[in-house]
């Protein structure tokens, strides 16, 4: 209770000399504040509002927050019904006679104390403990910003690959996910497995090239054997995909090749066994996930719905087609999007080079 009543003292004090100092003023002190001018009508209207409300709320208490007075007092009270009366005016109560004893005081350090002195705001631990924190998160910030935006995309790619990794590695092992027996896909054929050999030598020549239009060409080779690949399993949609892009790629690779600086091996070789090792621990992942996803499937596959719904749902005898622009239009409407841009930067990187050459 003493605590409260102390509480009120300071309050009405601090009150009071916000109250006396705005309505009496002080000259500018600065020039900076001699051109400071009083708020126009925009701003005044939100302390008007809330002005206008706390003084409604004083003369008519009980019709304007009754309600939400008794609600909150019956929550307190677990669930039993209150019921507080408000009013202006309770007569001559002790409460009444501790409010006024606070207003008094408070008018009195006012005027004995506040005039005659100019507070300072006081330090406080938490202050401390807020700037401390502010100051040591801005400098981590800037430690950990030094250390990977370096300019090498190798650090830019090692952070996301190898947060997925981990994640998809913690997953499969917290739900226990086993891969399936037997597999449930056919077994490859001999030209499958001849292109997939095919695929990982231009990956790996890919790596240990020694010049640049060596690593570009090693490169393309990966993608177009694996168009390959997608037209043998029997998806020409993808195969086709697949072609473009890698043709619009290997065209924008080696448009680019003549403004790049001189092509040498990585300096960094101590981080090299690290990119070894993250690419086979990303590789050797995700080629997990995709066995015990597709081994834990059981949904009965959705190319018996477009066999059905074919011509009746769609009016076409060409299940291809009929999948690529009515089943599947958006997935083809990203496809061409993504043909098409690759095609605008490869014409603007020829131009380019033609008009350096010029």
């Amino acid at each position: 209770m003493a605590v409260a009543i102390l509480g009120a003292v300071l309050t009405a004090g601090y009150c009071f000399a916000l109250v006396f100092g705005l309505a009496r003023g002080r000259g500018p002190a600065t020039a900076e504040a001699a051109q400071a001018h009083d708020p126009g009508l925009s701003l005044l209207w939100g302390p008007g509002l809330l002005a206008g409300l706390a003084l409604a709320l004083g003369f008519f208490p009980d019709a304007i927050a009754g309600n939400l007075v008794n609600s909150a007092a019956s929550t307190a009270n677990a669930g039993h019904t209150q019921t507080v009366h408000l009013a202006l005016w309770h007569g001559l109560t002790p409460a009444l006679g501790v409010s006024a004893a606070a207003f008094a005081c408070g008018l009195a350090i006012w005027a004995l104390w506040w005039q005659r002195h100019t507070p300072e705001a006081p330090v406080l631990i938490a202050d401390k403990v807020y700037d401390a924190l502010l100051s040591g998160l801005e400098t981590g910030s800037r430690r950990l910003t030094d250390a990977y935006m370096s300019g090498l995309l190798w650090r830019y790619t090692m952070a996301p690959l190898g947060l997925i990794a981990a994640g998809l590695i913690a997953v499969l092992t917290i739900e226990d996910l086993s891969a399936p027996v037997p597999w449930p896909a056919r077994a490859p054929g001999p030209g499958e497995i001849v292109v997939g050999l095919g695929i990982a030598t231009a990956a790996f020549g890919t790596v240990i090239a020694k010049t640049r239009i060596a690593a570009i060409l090693s490169l393309g080779a990966t993608g177009f054997l694996l168009a390959l690949q997608f037209s043998l399993l029997g998806a020409p949609d993808l195969a086709l995909t697949q072609l473009m892009v890698e043709t619009a790629s290997v065209a924008m690779f080696l448009a680019v090749f003549v403004f790049l600086p001189q092509y040498a091996p990585p300096s960094e070789r101590v981080a090299r066994p690290a990119h070894l090792a993250l690419a086979t621990v990303f590789g050797l992942t995700m080629v997990a996930v995709l066995y015990i996803v597709r081994g834990h499937r059981h949904a009965e596959s959705i190319s018996k719905y477009f066999v059905e719904n074919s011509v009746p749902a769609a009016g076409g005898h060409n299940i291809v087609n009929v999948i690529l622009v009515d089943f599947r239009a958006l997935d083809t409407m990203g496809e061409v999007t993504v043909l098409g841009v690759a095609a605008l930067a490869c014409y603007a990187i020829i131009k380019l080079g033609r008009e350096v050459r010029s």
